[in-house]
């Protein structure tokens, strides 16, 4: 797993107009000086699908805004493209800085509606009279992903093998992985703090068979966590199979055994 931690510092200043909107009319003393902003952005993401790290995002394309008591000094601009300009704005509080790799939108919309990872993070802060305002942007992983690996014994054992997941509020956004592509493919959620239904069904059919076997289970998903769902060979006396999830980490979640019958002679 790899660390990737990028800062790069921007020094910006901002014409007369820039600090009228800056200040804070309820802060009348303070409104009348000027404080300089030195902030940077920092990823420190660990993301990673079926134990690959991978970085690939570079803190120079992410989208950062500034805002003052709800009011927006700038929304969107990348971050290469304000590099070594400066920001000059009336001393305070009320301002929030924001960095992310992409849109919540774009975070699932992306690859035909599989989605993509999203970094993010937002900083409030107050701007210091006189003396410079240092304020860091931490980014961390801020949607949720889910892979699924089919063991050997599964591979080999089952002529066809599948699952399908969707959001329980978004039926209509649905995935199967399966046998030709389980092994690259990676569903991305947004889920937000208050966590987000999943719902998985696992199809299993084997050679001769006229019909597969089916399992429908549930799955909460929790902000900025990937998860693995394996389905694989739990007790080989008996040719059990089971559901294991597991957070990338390696934290077990969940597992349940599967009413799969085996034959021993495939």
């Amino acid at each position: 797993m790899i660390m990737n931690k990028r800062i790069l510092y921007i020094l910006s200043a901002l014409a007369l107009f820039a600090f009228a909107s800056c200040t804070n009319e309820d802060e009348p003393i303070a409104a009348m000086q000027k404080g300089e902003i030195r902030f940077s952005v920092e990823d420190t993401t660990q993301v990673e699908i079926e134990s690959k790290a991978i970085s690939g995002l570079d803190v120079k394309d992410f989208n950062v805004a500034l805002s003052h008591n709800d009011k927006w000094i700038f929304s969107s601009r990348k971050y290469k493209d304000i590099m070594g300009t400066s920001i000059t704005c009336g001393a305070g509080a009320g301002y929030v800085a924001t960095a992310e790799s992409c849109t919540e939108g774009e975070a699932e919309r992306a690859n035909n509606g599989w989605g993509q990872v999203r970094v993010a993070g937002r900083q409030e802060f107050t701007v210091k009279p006189i003396e410079p305002t240092d304020v860091n942007i931490k980014c961390a992983l801020a949607n949720t992903s889910v892979s699924v690996v089919f063991s050997d014994f599964v591979q080999k054992h089952f002529s066809d093998y599948s699952i399908t997941i969707h959001a329980a509020d978004a039926e209509g956004r649905k995935f199967t992985f399966n046998k030709d592509n389980h092994v690259y493919k990676t569903a991305y959620f947004n889920v937000a703090s208050s966590n987000r239904a999943l719902q998985y069904t696992t199809s299993l059919t084997q050679p001769g068979a006229k019909e597969p076997q089916t399992h429908t289970s549930n799955l909460t998903l929790e902000p900025g966590v990937s998860y693995k769902i394996t389905v694989k060979l739990k007790d080989e006396s008996v040719s059990k199979l089971s559901i294991q999830i597991t957070k990338i980490d390696g934290t077990l979640v969940g597992e349940e055994e599967l009413n799969v019958k085996i034959n021993p002679y495939n």
